[in-house]
């Protein structure tokens, strides 16, 4: 080998050796700064992760809560609608009773009142057959009694022609 091969041997070996110094040392930069980006990295995920955690928990307590009223709210309209069917069947029978009762009074109403028409009739025939019909008789009776006693204490006496006229009013 001639001293120009090994020159250059030695210059392209010294250019290498000085590119992996180069970069080794870039290399370390690189490593040295990942480092310092992982620990800022990794403090600002704790940083995160305490300030998260209370927000988390506090949802996840509100869950539960909101979780336990849910269903003490869903409980309670549960028997809030069968306290309302059972009073809507309660009313029901109450108006469906007070119906039937209204309806058995109606037709007693009916019946008393029929009764009492059909006494007053029959008492109004009564009253007609056993008053009426006797105070007829004693009204013709009197009026034939005065009658007589015009008669008799007028004695006028009247003519034919006057009681002829008479009987054929009456006819």
């Amino acid at each position: 080998m001639d001293a120009q091969t090994q020159n250059l041997l030695l210059f392209l070996a010294i250019v290498i050796a000085a590119a992996l110094i180069v970069q080794s040392l870039l290399l370390l930069v690189l490593v040295l700064t990942f480092r310092k980006w992982y620990n800022r990295t990794n403090q600002l995920i704790e940083e995160v992760n305490r300030n998260v955690e209370p927000i988390a928990r506090a949802a996840r307590d509100l869950l539960v809560e909101s979780r336990e009223k849910l269903q003490f709210v869903s409980t309670n309209l549960a028997e809030i609608t069968q306290q309302v069917k059972n009073q809507a069947n309660r009313l029901d029978s109450l108006l469906t009773e007070a119906s039937e009762r209204a309806r058995l009074q109606l037709i007693r109403l009916d019946e008393l009142l029929s009764n009492t028409l059909g006494r007053v009739e029959e008492t109004t025939e009564v009253i007609q057959h056993s008053i009426l019909r006797p105070i007829r008789e004693l009204s013709a009776v009197l009026v034939g009694v005065r009658t007589a006693l015009d008669f008799l204490f007028r004695r006028n006496k009247r003519g034919v022609e006057h009681v002829t006229q008479d009987e054929e009013l009456f006819i």
